[in-house]
Formats: structure tokens, sequence, C-alpha cells
């Protein structure tokens, strides 16, 4: 039988074997006042496990790391969680828990050191904070500019990036807007008064490599910034002190792998880099709609269905200009694609929507003909010297209304008037069903075939009616004829489809069955 004193006197000492052991393990009070850096770990009781503290809100290290401020509580812009949130309000709303980082809402840091950096005071070991998790995105805030104190700096020279007002590091990922407008980059360059460089050369190079199906269709763009080849400086000085560049993209539009070049003042070495990557945003439906309604290009009503069936957009609120979004693989592997380096495959989100073999953006603006037969060559040599059509929403679509629309429209109007001719303009009345439309020999609305209206025995009943002018232009924008030929008794036949890698493509189908 166990001695009730001795087990007692057990428990009391293991107690305070705990409680001793619990305090060996506890930071010192000063400890406690120590001061945060970049990377600090976190805890929260909620998290599946520690998290990481981001430093966004000033510029000032210590043994090479960022100070962290009252300024780095901008949710999960500044704090860092995998997994989900284990907040007991979830279970309570029967909802699944959600991801940490989409839920992030935090109350100012407490407890807080006195030292202040930028205008703003630091974290130390003992400051807190708390979170009432919710559904909301965060964005990084601006740093609070004053005259930093620049003498650990003297000797050296460093290089700063900022993107929108807000610094980066390497490695991250700016964005061409969906407006579409460049990214704001700023790049600063300070020269210490005993560094021995007492003046350096700096530029922002950017390129996007491309491998297509094939060769010709491959792309190795690359511009610098700024360019002697545009009759400015090839390069950007920085003297001693501080130089400041918001870049000037000139009016191009490029993404891909962006770097800044630090030259040595004879430019015969470039001394160190600072890598970092241009992606995409797309356009809203709703925006592409009132852009093309303002520009006149909704009269071509096939158009906007066509933006939508090639670029893949017709499920998506926006117009994929670029990859995002962006399914890969197959089966179980298969998974959305994210911001990565290498743009391609599951790293492809914000690259531009290439199909093969030479098609790129929303309107898959694709000039393997004149490639290949290696006609319109002087067109083709000022696309490729501004590709811009590849990057802004707005240049692919007027190429493709300007240029390609405008092509088309004038072989559909040869090839219809050739074929009219044959039957002495008179066509025997006919319909063909293609999905949620069907096609008469009906007056059409689309501007440069209407002068063909009056040969038009038909009449368009309802909205879903179409002229067989249109399934005409329709198909030949993609490839081949819909109208195979007319009689000289007015009788029309019809093929419906081409062949592509042994598959049948209905396009004239395809077209009309998108509701939008």
């Amino acid at each position: 039988m166990e001695d009730q004193n001795t087990s007692a006197h057990d428990r009391k000492l293991s107690e305070k074997r705990a409680e001793k052991q619990k305090k060996a393990n506890e930071d010192s009070p000063l400890e406690k006042r120590e001061m945060v850096l970049h990377g600090a770990k976190l805890k929260c009781p909620y998290a599946q496990a520690p998290g990481k503290l981001k430093v966004t809100s000033n510029e000032i290290n210590l043994q090479d790391k960022l100070f962290a401020t009252e300024g780095d509580g901008n949710n999960m812009v500044n704090l860092k969680f995998k997994g989900t949130c284990g907040h007991p309000k979830w279970p309570a709303k029967n909802m699944s828990p959600p991801p940490c980082m989409s839920v992030i809402k935090l109350s100012p840091w407490q407890n807080l050191g006195s030292t202040v950096v930028q205008k703003q005071t630091v974290l130390v070991k003992e400051s807190f904070i708390f979170c009432d998790p919710t559904p909301n995105v965060a964005f990084a805030k601006p740093i609070p500019m004053e005259d930093r104190i620049l003498a650990l700096l003297d000797d050296v020279y460093t290089v700063s990036v900022y993107y929108n007002d807000v610094k980066i590091d390497p490695e991250s990922f700016v964005f061409i807007s969906s407006e579409p407008a460049m990214p704001k980059i700023r790049i600063e360059v300070y020269i210490g008064k005993d560094c021995i460089h007492k003046s350096l050369r700096f530029r922002l190079k950017t390129e996007f490599k491309f491998t297509a199906s094939a060769t010709l269709y491959d792309r190795n763009d690359v511009d610098y910034f700024p360019a002697k080849s545009d009759g400015g400086n090839a390069f950007m000085i920085a003297n001693k002190g501080k130089t400041k560049w918001d870049v000037d993209f000139r009016g191009l539009f490029r993404g891909g792998t962006a770097t800044v070049e630090i030259w040595n003042e004879a430019k015969t070495s470039v001394l160190s880099s600072f890598q970092f990557y241009i992606r995409g945003k797309n356009p809203t439906k709703e925006v592409i709609k009132k852009y093309m309604n303002d520009k006149g290009y909704l009269k071509y009503w096939p158009v906007y269905r066509m933006i939508l069936h090639e670029s893949g957009s017709e499920f998506h609120p926006v117009v994929r200009q670029f990859w995002d979004p962006e399914f890969v693989g197959k089966g179980e592997s298969r998974k959305e694609a994210v911001y990565g380096p290498s743009g391609r495959v599951y790293e492809s989100k914000g690259i531009p929507n290439y199909g093969e073999p030479d098609g790129w953006g929303m309107c898959q603006i694709d000039f393997t003909y004149e490639k290949r037969e290696k006609t319109d060559q002087d067109y083709i040599t000022r696309i490729n010297k501004n590709p811009n059509y590849i990057w802004n929403w707005k240049e692919n679509l007027s190429i493709k209304m300007d240029k390609k629309i405008s092509d088309k429209l004038d072989a559909a109007k040869k090839y219809l008037e050739k074929l009219l001719k044959k039957c002495n303009y008179s066509v025997k009345p006919t319909e063909q069903k293609e999905g949620n439309l069907t096609y008469k020999w009906c007056p059409t609305t689309i501007p440069g075939l209407s002068h063909l209206n009056r040969y038009m025995p038909q009449k368009a009943d309802n909205s879903s009616v179409k002229s067989l002018l249109d399934a005409e232009f329709i198909k030949l924008y993609n490839g081949g004829h819909y109208l195979s030929n007319i009689d000289s008794n007015g009788n029309a036949t019809f093929k419906n489809y081409e062949e592509y890698k042994g598959i049948k493509i209905y396009y004239v189908k395809k077209i009309s069955d998108i509701n939008e």
C-alpha cells in the first residue's frame, strides 16, 4: 500500500522541479527587453505551428537584419503563419478552419521597447499583439521617411529597390496593373563617403525568354532602362551620397526577369545586381466590355466572344491577358499555378497567356503565317522591336481590331463576293444550327460585310439568329471556310470544322455557345 505522506512529498518535489525548469526556460527580465529583428519566431495559441515576423516598416539593419517596430503589425503582411486557424469561433459558426494567412486581423502592438527607429518604436521580446481572426486582405505601408544615420555605411555602397514606394527584397514580384500600367519602380544607390567607388553606373535590364512550340516562335526579349538605342543615356550615374531614380519605361511594357545592374565607373564590369520579377494582372470582363464599347469594337459582335474563348476566360471574372488563374497538370497532380522565378508550369502565374504556335495575350495575337511565309516583314519587324502587345492588353486588343480583324474581314469580303457572283447573287434560303445560334442568309450587322445585305433573302427573327456571312467571317478568322461552295442555283454547302493535330475543331459552334 502506498504511503500517503511519501506520495504527497514526491508530488511537491515534482512540482518544484517543473516550476524551476519553467523559469530556466523563460527569458530573464533583461532578455525580455531585447529588441526583435526580421524573421523572429512568433507564437499564437490558435496556430498549428510557430510563425515568423516579416519586417516592412523600416530600413535600419542590425547584424544584417531589419529592426522590428510597431509598424510591423499590418495583418498577414507582417505575421506569417502556415496552416489553418484554430480559433474556436470557426466551429461555433459551423465553419471549417480557414488558412491563417486569410484571417489575420491585428490590434496595435503592446509592451513596446523604448528605442525609436524611423519614427516608430521598436518591438522587444515581451511585446505582444492580439488577433481577432476575420477574413481580410492587407498591403505593405510606405516606410516613414526621415534622414538616416549612415555612418555604418561610409565605406560601402548599397542598392535598394522600391515598388509603389515600398522597399522590396531581391526575388520579389511586382506587377503590371490591370489598367494597364507598368509598376512604379524606384532605384536608390548610396555610395559612402569612404567607399572605394567614387561613382557608379546603374541601369535596369528586363528579360523575357520563352520556349514556344517551335524555335521560330521563341521569345528572347531583352530591354534596358535607360537605353542609348532610344536616344538616351546607356546608364544612370550615381555619385557620393544617395542617388534616386524613378525608372522611366519610356512607354514600353515589359515583364519577366528584371535586374538592376551596378557597373563600375569605367563601365567595364558589373559589380553587383539586384534581381526581381515583373508579372501581370488581368482586367475584369466589365472593364474589357466598357473599353470595347467606348472604342466602338462591340459592333463586331463575335469579337468579344472570340476573346473569351481564345484566352480561356469564359468561366472566370477576368479576361486572361496573363495566366491567372492557370491550372497545371492532370488528375491528382492538377493544381493552380503560383508566382515563381521560372515562369513556367507550376510557376507560370502572371506570365503572358500563350497558345501554340505563336498566340499571345487575351486575343491570342498570332503571327504564325507572317513569320513562316516571311510576309508583311516591315510590320513584323516593328512588332518584334516593341512587343508591347504581349504585356499590355490594350495594345493586344488594338492589334486584333486594327490588323487581324481588318485583314480577315477583307479576306471574307473577297471570298463571299466570289461565291455570290457564281450564283448571280441569288442564294436559296437555308439555315445552319451552331450551338446556341442559328445562321441564315439574313442581313449582317458586321461592318465590312453589310454591303452584301441586299442579296440576303431571309430575316433574323430574333437575337439568336445571325447571318451566314458572320459564320464565314468567324471560321475564316480561326482558319478555313465555313461556306465550302455556292452552286449556280444558289445552293450552299458548308464545312463547320477544321482539324488540328487530329482533333476536329468546331470554332463557329464554340463562339456561338458563349452567352456573354
